[in-house]
Formats: structure tokens, C-alpha cells, sequence
């Protein structure tokens, strides 16, 4: 176990059976301010339902962005809980989970600051990312949680003999800007192909692939020429609209998502 010297007391490190989760909770509340500070954090307790499945979970907290940009879904967790048996089905469901105006009240209710029209259009046209916090480094969370799209971050706890309280973060931090970088449209009767109206802002060349999220989940698209048009295929089936008009954006970390392009009516 580790410890830290600071300004002449000692903390020690809380293994990650060494508290509750309820307290683990109660830390990130009283700290939110300062670990997302361009977001609102918001308690979520909010039965959620998978689109795919029907399995339903309830996430533990939401951060907004200040802008309204983007949003989060976040799941608190403990390192000694098991991966597949709990972690896995709850990301899971929470990365496809339907959200909507239901949501955007809920979420109103619980913080003053929320701006309810523009919560509720960002809720519509935007899924969710998940962020998993967690009060220890766990072996092999980050890349099963990679292939649900969603981040871990870790928080570790530190405590002092006057119960005072430090905490170390590390792994992802939730990104703070999305770029919009070209919409496209879902080809009628083909809702595997997507035709890019900008592909010049696309980084990739005719043949190669890149990695899309949609709804949480990444899948392979490949660059392709038509007719002088061009295209991205997906091998798997996104579940996009054909005739729908979508955007693809880059998030501050990189990653490129499609969304349905919030401009436009359902």
C-alpha cells in the first residue's frame, strides 16, 4: 500500500475493500466541483432501459458539460467488484440505454443549474458516453470497458489519522470539446453505408478503415468510392436510419462518433 507526506501528515492508502461504496460516493460528491469543473454533476438514480435488450440498470451520476456539447453517464464502482458478473452488464445497458425528455426532467429536478431545453435537444441527439470511476487500479478493466466505448478513471483514496482526505486520480479524464467533422446521410435500403458529404475532412484514405462510435459502442467503418461519391460501410449493422441525416464528430480525446445531426427534426 502506498502513502503520502503532505504538509506534515501522513495519509494512508484505503484499499478498495477498505470502504463502501456509499462513501466512495460521498467523496467524488464533495470533490465533483473541482474534478469536472466545466461539467454539472448530477445524481442519476434513474432506471434506464437497453434498446436492444430490455435489461435495465440505473447509472449513479450524469456530468453535463457547461456548453452543453456532451454528456456523460457515470457508473461508480469498487476494484474488488466483479468485472463480467457486475461491471460489464452495467455498462453495457447504460452505453445503449434509450434517453430522452423522461431523463432531462429527472436530471433538472436534481441540479437548479441545468438548462432544461438544451439538456433535453443534447439528450435527443446525443448518446451518452460512460464513465466508470473506480477507487483502484483493476487489472483488465481498461480494455474490456474500451470495447464497450466506454472510460475508466481512477480515484484512489487517501486517508490521514484526522480522517482527513486526499485523492489521486489517474486514467481518463472526460474530454471538454466536440468537432464537428462532416455529416453525412444513411443511404436508403443500406443502413450499413453512410454517404459522407465532406470526405475531405475524413483522415483516412479509400480503402482504409477507421473506428466509429455509435451509441456507446465502436464499430469498423471502410472508406469507399462510388460514383464519384463517397462512402463509409460498416461490416456489423449500427442501427442507423436510412434517409436520416447524421453527424460525425471528433471528442477531445480523439475518437470519432456518429450522431444524429441535432440541427435536423427526428
Amino acid at each position: 500500500m502506498s502513502r503520502i507526506l503532505y504538509r506534515d501528515e501522513w495519509y494512508e492508502e484505503i484499499g478498495s475493500e477498505g470502504h463502501y461504496e456509499s462513501e466512495f460516493e460521498t467523496l467524488l460528491e464533495q470533490e465533483a466541483a473541482q474534478l469536472f469543473a466545466d461539467y454539472h454533476w448530477v445524481p442519476f438514480k434513474k432506471t434506464v432501459v437497453s434498446k436492444e435488450d430490455a435489461d435495465a440498470r440505473k447509472p449513479d451520476y450524469a456530468l453535463v458539460h457547461k456548453t452543453y456539447a456532451q454528456w456523460w453517464v457515470v457508473e461508480v464502482e469498487l476494484a474488488h467488484h466483479p468485472l463480467q458478473g457486475h461491471v460489464v452488464p452495467q455498462v453495457r445497458t447504460l452505453a445503449r440505454a434509450s434517453y430522452g425528455s423522461p431523463e432531462a426532467e429527472y436530471l433538472c429536478r436534481r441540479n437548479a443549474a441545468l438548462n432544461a431545453s438544451r439538456l433535453a435537444s443534447l439528450l435527443r441527439a446525443d448518446q451518452p458516453r460512460v464513465l466508470v470511476i473506480v477507487n483502484a487500479a483493476p487489472d483488465g478493466w481498461e480494455l474490456e470497458l474500451d470495447r464497450l466505448g466506454a472510460k475508466l478513471m481512477v480515484c484512489q483514496v487517501f486517508r490521514s489519522d484526522f480522517n482527513r482526505h486526499l485523492l489521486r486520480v489517474s486514467g481518463h479524464y472526460p474530454t471538454e470539446t466536440v468537432e464537428l467533422v462532416t455529416t453525412c446521410e444513411c443511404v436508403p435500403l443500406l443502413p450499413r453505408m453512410l454517404e459522407v458529404h465532406a470526405p475531405a475532412a475524413l483522415s483516412v484514405e479509400d480503402g482504409q478503415s477507421v473506428l466509429l462510435y455509435h451509441r456507446g459502442l465502436a464499430s469498423p467503418w471502410q472508406r469507399t468510392k462510388k460514383a464519384g461519391r463517397t462512402y463509409l460501410q460498416s461490416v456489423s449493422h449500427p442501427g442507423l436510419s436510412p434517409g436520416t441525416v447524421y453527424e460525425i464528430v471528433r471528442h477531445g480525446d480523439g475518437t470519432l462518433a456518429v450522431r444524429r445531426d441535432a440541427h435536423r427534426p427526428e
